[in-house]
């Protein structure tokens, strides 16, 4: 019985533990939207300074176009 009454906390905790988003199918599923959230921001970052980048050149071309 005074075994019980020591393992019942740390039983507790444990349980806590377990209960994390990552513990079941819908957190991971969150997990997963995020982590792809996070990664398709980026690509559009990089789209758009590589569209920046296009315009500038082909502005610079124009240019040396027009000489």
């Amino acid at each position: 019985m005074e075994l019980m009454k020591q393992l019942t906390p740390i039983v507790l905790l444990l349980a806590l533990a377990a209960c994390g988003r990552g513990s079941s199918p819908e957190g991971r599923a969150e997990l997963r939207r995020q982590i792809i959230q996070r990664k398709l921001d980026s690509v559009m970052l990089q789209n758009k300074a590589i569209l920046d980048s296009i315009r500038l050149i082909n502005k610079e071309i124009r240019v040396l176009k027009s000489k």
